[in-house]
């Protein structure tokens, strides 16, 4: 899954410390659609916000 979960195109977005706040996830993948739910749900702990979007 992780091999897979890095095919998706998208951007990583962090704050000022360096720390990741948002994923976005390349919208036009059929994946990434698959899996936006999964890792945000996995992320949320750490506060970052997973989002589809034009890439």
């Amino acid at each position: 899954m992780g091999r897979d979960l890095l095919t998706i195109s998208g951007v990583v977005l962090s704050d000022s410390k360096g720390k990741v706040r948002v994923v976005i996830l390349n919208r036009s993948d059929t994946y990434a659609k698959l899996v936006k739910a999964g890792l945000a749900k996995l992320l949320a702990v750490e506060h970052v916000a997973v989002v589809l979007g034009e890439i």
